[in-house]
């Protein structure tokens, strides 16, 4: 909206307006008060579907050191055992309801 002439203060008062609990969108009430015409509004939808459309795998990845992950892998294998044989022990047998549950 910023290219389309529409000034920072404008559009910090429409967030304002929408924080008091107006239900219009952003750009209906940028219209409303004048700062941007319906043309404008279209363009900057536009604009961010394209930019949506657009992402790269940068945006919905992590970077995670193989060090660390192989640590972290052996630590949920320990704990897979140490539940396996805490499961298998008389003593669990006798507090433990069973699992997988019966079918009814």
């Amino acid at each position: 909206m910023q290219r389309a002439g529409v000034t920072q203060a404008e559009i910090l008062l429409a967030v304002e307006k929408q924080k008091e609990g107006d239900p219009r969108r952003m750009g209906e009430i940028l219209v409303e008060q004048g700062a941007a015409r319906p043309a404008d509004v279209v363009d900057a939808l536009r604009f961010q579907q394209s930019s949506r459309a657009a992402a790269t795998a940068s945006d919905s990845t992590i970077r995670v050191d193989v060090g660390l992950l192989d640590k972290v892998m052996n630590l949920v294998g320990e704990l897979v055992l140490a539940r396996n044989q805490s499961c298998n022990s008389p003593a669990a047998r006798k507090t433990l309801p069973s699992w997988p549950p019966p079918s009814v």
